[in-house]
C-alpha cells in the first residue's frame, strides 16, 4: 500500500501557561487556545504578525513576557485504520 503523505503545517493550536501555576496538563485544559503558525514563532501566531514586523516599530519589551511563559502547541490528527499486521509511521 502507498504511503497517504500530509503536511503538518495546519491546524496547530497555542497557549501561554504560568510556569509558578503547577501541573501543565490540568491547565491546558482551561486555558484559551489560539490558532498558531507552524512553522513560525509564539510571537508570530499570538500577534498575528509576520515575524520581521515584530522588530520593526514593535518595542521588545511588548513581547519580553513571553519569554517567561511556559508555550504549548497542540494539533488534532485522524489517523487511517490498519490492520493488526500493518504500522503506521508518522514522519
Amino acid at each position: 500500500m502507498a504511503a497517504a503523505l500530509s503536511p503538518l503545517t495546519e491546524g496547530w493550536d497555542l497557549c501561554h501557561l504560568d510556569p509558578a501555576a503547577g501541573p501543565t496538563a490540568a491547565l491546558a485544559a482551561q486555558t484559551e487556545w489560539r490558532p498558531a503558525r507552524v512553522p513560525g514563532t509564539v510571537q508570530a501566531s499570538a500577534f498575528g504578525l509576520p515575524t520581521t514586523a515584530l522588530y520593526q516599530g514593535l518595542a521588545l519589551d511588548t513581547v519580553a513576557w513571553m519569554a517567561e511563559r511556559q508555550w504549548i502547541y497542540r494539533r488534532r490528527l485522524t489517523l487511517p485504520a490498519i490492520g493488526a499486521t500493518e504500522e503506521l509511521g508518522l514522519h
